[in-house]
Protein backbone atom coordinates (compact mmCIF):
# COMPACT_ATOMS: atom_id res chain seq x y z
CA UNK A 1 0.00 0.00 0.00
CA UNK A 2 2.56 2.80 0.67
CA UNK A 3 4.81 1.79 -2.52
CA UNK A 4 1.74 2.13 -4.97
CA UNK A 5 0.59 5.54 -2.71
CA UNK A 6 3.67 6.86 -3.30
CA UNK A 7 3.94 6.06 -7.11
CA UNK A 8 0.76 7.56 -7.25
CA UNK A 9 1.67 10.75 -5.37
CA UNK A 10 5.27 11.08 -7.35
CA UNK A 11 3.68 10.87 -10.36
CA UNK A 12 0.81 13.07 -9.74
CA UNK A 13 3.35 15.67 -8.64
CA UNK A 14 5.22 15.72 -11.46
CA UNK A 15 2.66 15.20 -14.13
CA UNK A 16 0.85 18.76 -12.80
CA UNK A 17 4.22 20.25 -12.53
CA UNK A 18 4.55 21.11 -9.40
CA UNK A 19 7.75 19.74 -8.28
CA UNK A 20 9.91 21.82 -10.83
CA UNK A 21 11.87 24.36 -9.04
CA UNK A 22 10.94 26.79 -11.58
CA UNK A 23 7.19 26.47 -10.22
CA UNK A 24 8.05 26.22 -7.00
CA UNK A 25 10.01 29.62 -7.24
CA UNK A 26 7.18 31.35 -9.49
CA UNK A 27 4.74 31.24 -7.41
CA UNK A 28 7.04 32.55 -4.52
CA UNK A 29 7.87 35.51 -6.58
CA UNK A 30 4.46 35.48 -7.52
CA UNK A 31 4.75 34.69 -11.38
CA UNK A 32 3.38 31.51 -11.75
CA UNK A 33 0.30 30.11 -9.76
CA UNK A 34 0.31 26.46 -10.35
CA UNK A 35 1.47 25.78 -7.77
CA UNK A 36 -1.56 27.27 -5.62
CA UNK A 37 -4.06 25.90 -7.89
CA UNK A 38 -2.83 22.68 -6.96
CA UNK A 39 -2.48 22.17 -3.59
CA UNK A 40 -6.03 24.20 -2.99
CA UNK A 41 -7.53 21.77 -5.34
CA UNK A 42 -6.30 18.75 -3.55
CA UNK A 43 -7.39 20.91 -0.27
CA UNK A 44 -10.73 21.15 -1.00
CA UNK A 45 -11.28 17.19 -2.52
CA UNK A 46 -9.21 15.99 0.37
CA UNK A 47 -11.86 17.89 2.97
CA UNK A 48 -14.16 15.60 1.10
CA UNK A 49 -12.94 12.57 0.90
CA UNK A 50 -11.36 12.85 5.38
CA UNK A 51 -15.13 13.33 5.94
CA UNK A 52 -16.12 10.53 4.72
CA UNK A 53 -13.25 8.29 5.77
CA UNK A 54 -14.31 9.46 9.41
CA UNK A 55 -18.53 8.83 8.78
CA UNK A 56 -18.50 5.73 7.86
CA UNK A 57 -16.18 4.44 10.38
CA UNK A 58 -12.69 4.04 8.32
CA UNK A 59 -10.92 5.36 10.33
CA UNK A 60 -10.35 9.28 11.94
CA UNK A 61 -7.51 11.45 10.79
CA UNK A 62 -6.74 13.43 14.00
CA UNK A 63 -6.29 17.36 13.14
CA UNK A 64 -2.81 18.87 13.82
CA UNK A 65 -1.85 20.20 17.20
CA UNK A 66 -0.58 23.30 17.50
CA UNK A 67 3.16 23.34 17.83
CA UNK A 68 5.35 25.92 20.83
CA UNK A 69 8.34 26.41 21.56
CA UNK A 70 7.51 29.05 24.70
CA UNK A 71 8.84 31.57 23.20
CA UNK A 72 5.24 33.53 21.70
CA UNK A 73 2.17 32.02 22.00
CA UNK A 74 0.80 28.41 21.17
CA UNK A 75 1.77 28.98 17.78
CA UNK A 76 5.00 30.22 17.49
CA UNK A 77 7.07 26.86 16.48
CA UNK A 78 4.35 26.62 13.55
CA UNK A 79 4.95 30.35 12.62
CA UNK A 80 8.70 29.92 13.01
CA UNK A 81 8.66 26.79 10.92
CA UNK A 82 6.18 27.54 8.34
CA UNK A 83 8.73 30.69 7.46
CA UNK A 84 11.97 29.16 7.48
CA UNK A 85 10.16 26.45 5.19
CA UNK A 86 8.95 29.13 2.87
CA UNK A 87 12.09 30.59 2.57
CA UNK A 88 13.86 27.38 2.10
CA UNK A 89 11.72 26.68 -0.70
CA UNK A 90 12.15 29.72 -1.97
CA UNK A 91 15.72 29.24 -2.26
CA UNK A 92 16.04 25.90 -3.29
CA UNK A 93 12.70 25.63 -5.69
CA UNK A 94 11.81 22.34 -3.99
CA UNK A 95 9.81 21.26 -0.55
CA UNK A 96 10.21 18.68 1.85
CA UNK A 97 7.51 16.68 -0.47
CA UNK A 98 8.93 17.41 -4.35
CA UNK A 99 12.77 16.80 -3.39
CA UNK A 100 11.91 13.17 -4.45
CA UNK A 101 10.20 13.90 -7.82
CA UNK A 102 13.08 16.10 -8.50
CA UNK A 103 15.73 13.45 -7.81
CA UNK A 104 13.38 10.81 -10.36
CA UNK A 105 13.66 13.46 -12.94
CA UNK A 106 17.36 14.53 -12.85
CA UNK A 107 16.85 18.06 -11.32
CA UNK A 108 20.69 19.03 -10.54
CA UNK A 109 20.11 20.45 -7.38
CA UNK A 110 18.07 17.91 -5.76
CA UNK A 111 20.73 15.88 -4.17
CA UNK A 112 22.14 18.97 -2.78
CA UNK A 113 18.50 20.04 -1.37
CA UNK A 114 18.41 16.52 0.35
CA UNK A 115 21.33 16.26 2.01
CA UNK A 116 20.62 19.56 3.24
CA UNK A 117 17.54 18.04 4.36
CA UNK A 118 19.16 15.46 6.41
CA UNK A 119 21.32 18.37 7.77
CA UNK A 120 18.47 20.03 9.04
CA UNK A 121 16.94 17.13 10.73
CA UNK A 122 20.04 16.13 12.60
CA UNK A 123 19.94 19.71 13.66
CA UNK A 124 16.38 20.12 14.88
CA UNK A 125 16.94 16.59 16.79
CA UNK A 126 20.43 18.04 18.56
CA UNK A 127 18.99 21.33 19.13
CA UNK A 128 15.27 21.83 18.79
CA UNK A 129 13.50 18.55 19.01
CA UNK A 130 13.28 18.86 23.14
CA UNK A 131 12.04 22.41 23.14
CA UNK A 132 8.95 21.38 21.20
CA UNK A 133 5.75 21.43 22.76
CA UNK A 134 2.69 19.57 20.84
CA UNK A 135 -0.61 21.57 22.67
CA UNK A 136 -3.90 21.17 21.67
CA UNK A 137 -5.73 20.12 17.89
CA UNK A 138 -7.80 23.22 17.59
CA UNK A 139 -10.01 23.59 14.67
CA UNK A 140 -11.88 26.85 13.10
CA UNK A 141 -15.13 24.92 13.75
CA UNK A 142 -14.49 23.93 17.15
CA UNK A 143 -13.07 27.75 18.27
CA UNK A 144 -15.90 29.44 16.41
CA UNK A 145 -18.88 26.93 17.49
CA UNK A 146 -19.55 26.29 13.99
CA UNK A 147 -21.28 22.84 12.72
CA UNK A 148 -18.10 20.97 10.73
CA UNK A 149 -20.18 20.43 7.55
CA UNK A 150 -21.02 23.95 6.74
CA UNK A 151 -17.69 25.03 7.84
CA UNK A 152 -16.07 22.39 5.32
CA UNK A 153 -18.35 23.74 2.85
CA UNK A 154 -17.58 27.12 3.35
CA UNK A 155 -14.00 26.03 3.30
CA UNK A 156 -14.11 24.47 0.25
CA UNK A 157 -16.26 27.19 -2.13
CA UNK A 158 -13.85 29.73 -0.45
CA UNK A 159 -10.90 27.39 -2.16
CA UNK A 160 -12.24 27.22 -5.53
CA UNK A 161 -13.28 30.51 -5.82
CA UNK A 162 -9.26 31.94 -5.09
CA UNK A 163 -8.18 29.14 -8.28
CA UNK A 164 -10.68 30.40 -10.33
CA UNK A 165 -9.64 33.84 -9.69
CA UNK A 166 -6.20 32.43 -9.66
CA UNK A 167 -6.48 31.08 -13.18
CA UNK A 168 -8.74 34.09 -14.56
CA UNK A 169 -6.00 36.69 -13.79
CA UNK A 170 -2.69 34.35 -14.62
CA UNK A 171 -3.49 31.48 -16.60
CA UNK A 172 -0.35 29.65 -16.28
CA UNK A 173 2.80 28.81 -18.63
CA UNK A 174 1.39 24.61 -19.49
CA UNK A 175 4.44 23.74 -17.47
CA UNK A 176 2.60 20.63 -16.90
CA UNK A 177 1.45 17.69 -18.57
CA UNK A 178 -1.75 17.71 -17.39
CA UNK A 179 -4.12 20.30 -15.79
CA UNK A 180 -3.19 21.66 -12.06
CA UNK A 181 -6.75 20.70 -11.26
CA UNK A 182 -6.09 17.21 -12.16
CA UNK A 183 -2.97 16.83 -10.47
CA UNK A 184 -4.45 18.22 -7.68
CA UNK A 185 -7.65 16.11 -7.39
CA UNK A 186 -5.38 12.88 -7.95
CA UNK A 187 -3.04 14.49 -4.93
CA UNK A 188 -6.05 15.03 -2.85
CA UNK A 189 -7.54 11.02 -3.59
CA UNK A 190 -3.75 9.71 -2.27
CA UNK A 191 -2.50 12.03 0.68
CA UNK A 192 -6.29 12.00 2.28
CA UNK A 193 -7.07 7.99 1.45
CA UNK A 194 -3.35 7.15 2.49
CA UNK A 195 -3.67 9.26 5.81
CA UNK A 196 -6.74 7.75 6.84
CA UNK A 197 -5.71 4.02 5.49
CA UNK A 198 -2.48 4.59 7.72
CA UNK A 199 -3.96 5.70 10.45
CA UNK A 200 -6.34 2.46 10.75
CA UNK A 201 -3.46 0.23 10.22
CA UNK A 202 -1.49 2.46 13.25
CA UNK A 203 -4.58 1.93 15.38
CA UNK A 204 -4.94 -1.53 14.92
CA UNK A 205 -1.54 -2.88 15.04
CA UNK A 206 0.17 -0.41 17.31
CA UNK A 207 0.64 -3.19 20.11
CA UNK A 208 2.55 -4.49 17.62
CA UNK A 209 4.79 -1.59 16.86
CA UNK A 210 5.45 -0.02 20.17
CA UNK A 211 8.83 -1.50 20.34
CA UNK A 212 9.95 -1.25 16.54
CA UNK A 213 10.13 1.30 13.45
CA UNK A 214 7.39 2.16 10.90
CA UNK A 215 8.78 1.76 7.60
CA UNK A 216 5.98 2.95 5.73
CA UNK A 217 7.47 6.47 5.17
CA UNK A 218 10.28 5.61 3.93
CA UNK A 219 8.06 2.42 1.50
CA UNK A 220 5.76 5.47 0.36
CA UNK A 221 8.94 7.71 -0.61
CA UNK A 222 10.37 5.35 -2.51
CA UNK A 223 7.08 4.92 -4.35
CA UNK A 224 7.16 8.35 -5.32
CA UNK A 225 10.79 8.02 -6.92
CA UNK A 226 9.26 4.98 -8.94
CA UNK A 227 6.17 7.43 -9.75
CA UNK A 228 8.07 10.23 -10.71
CA UNK A 229 10.77 8.37 -12.93
CA UNK A 230 8.66 6.20 -14.97
CA UNK A 231 6.33 8.95 -15.46
CA UNK A 232 9.59 11.11 -16.65
CA UNK A 233 10.95 8.27 -18.90
CA UNK A 234 7.27 7.72 -20.32
CA UNK A 235 6.34 11.45 -21.34
CA UNK A 236 10.01 13.39 -21.52
CA UNK A 237 10.47 16.78 -19.74
CA UNK A 238 7.98 19.44 -19.01
CA UNK A 239 7.06 21.30 -21.78
CA UNK A 240 8.15 25.12 -21.94
CA UNK A 241 9.65 24.63 -18.36
CA UNK A 242 12.53 27.35 -18.09
CA UNK A 243 15.77 25.80 -16.91
CA UNK A 244 16.54 27.42 -13.36
CA UNK A 245 20.25 27.25 -12.07
CA UNK A 246 20.40 26.87 -8.35
CA UNK A 247 23.97 26.80 -6.56
CA UNK A 248 25.20 23.54 -4.11
CA UNK A 249 25.51 25.91 -1.37
CA UNK A 250 21.91 27.43 -1.85
CA UNK A 251 20.28 24.26 -2.68
CA UNK A 252 22.21 22.61 0.69
CA UNK A 253 21.07 25.79 2.87
CA UNK A 254 17.44 25.81 1.86
CA UNK A 255 16.91 22.10 2.36
CA UNK A 256 18.32 22.71 5.56
CA UNK A 257 16.72 24.87 6.46
CA UNK A 258 13.17 23.72 4.75
CA UNK A 259 13.39 20.14 6.92
CA UNK A 260 14.34 22.22 10.03
CA UNK A 261 11.05 24.43 9.54
CA UNK A 262 8.83 21.56 8.69
CA UNK A 263 10.14 19.81 11.87
CA UNK A 264 9.62 22.46 14.42
CA UNK A 265 6.20 23.25 12.98
CA UNK A 266 5.01 19.74 12.69
CA UNK A 267 3.85 19.13 9.10
CA UNK A 268 5.03 20.12 5.40
CA UNK A 269 3.56 21.60 2.84
CA UNK A 270 1.54 18.71 2.16
CA UNK A 271 1.30 17.54 5.81
CA UNK A 272 -0.53 20.95 6.48
CA UNK A 273 -1.63 22.26 3.41
CA UNK A 274 -3.71 19.58 2.46
CA UNK A 275 -4.31 16.98 4.73
CA UNK A 276 -4.00 19.70 7.59
CA UNK A 277 -5.93 22.66 6.38
CA UNK A 278 -9.17 20.29 4.72
CA UNK A 279 -9.42 18.94 8.60
CA UNK A 280 -9.67 23.30 9.51
CA UNK A 281 -6.64 22.87 11.69
CA UNK A 282 -5.67 26.22 13.20
CA UNK A 283 -2.36 25.28 13.32
CA UNK A 284 -2.03 24.37 9.49
CA UNK A 285 -3.17 27.52 8.59
CA UNK A 286 -1.08 29.64 10.52
CA UNK A 287 1.79 27.64 9.36
CA UNK A 288 0.87 27.58 5.50
CA UNK A 289 0.54 31.47 5.73
CA UNK A 290 3.96 31.78 7.40
CA UNK A 291 5.21 30.02 4.82
CA UNK A 292 3.72 31.53 1.64
CA UNK A 293 4.84 34.77 3.44
CA UNK A 294 8.23 33.94 4.37
CA UNK A 295 8.74 32.66 0.81
CA UNK A 296 7.30 36.05 -0.62
CA UNK A 297 8.87 37.99 1.05
CA UNK A 298 12.24 36.59 0.90
CA UNK A 299 11.78 36.23 -2.62
CA UNK A 300 11.35 40.14 -2.29
CA UNK A 301 13.98 41.01 -0.34
CA UNK A 302 17.05 39.55 -1.31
Amino acid sequence: MPLAAGSIFGAALTSAGVYHPAVIIGQMTLQDFTMLKVFLTAAAISASIISITTTTGVAKVQPRASSTVGLFGRYDANIIGGVLLGIGSSLTGACPGTVFPQIATGVRSSLFVFLGGITGAVLFERLAAKSVTQGKRATVHSTLGVHETWSKVIYQATCMIIVAVAAYLVPGNRNYWVSPYIGGILIACITSAYASIAHWITSTTSRNQKNGHDYRSVVFVTGALLGSWALSRIEGPLPSAPLVHISAIKASIGGALSIFGARLSGGCTSGHGITGMSQLSISSFITIAAMFGGGVMWSFLV
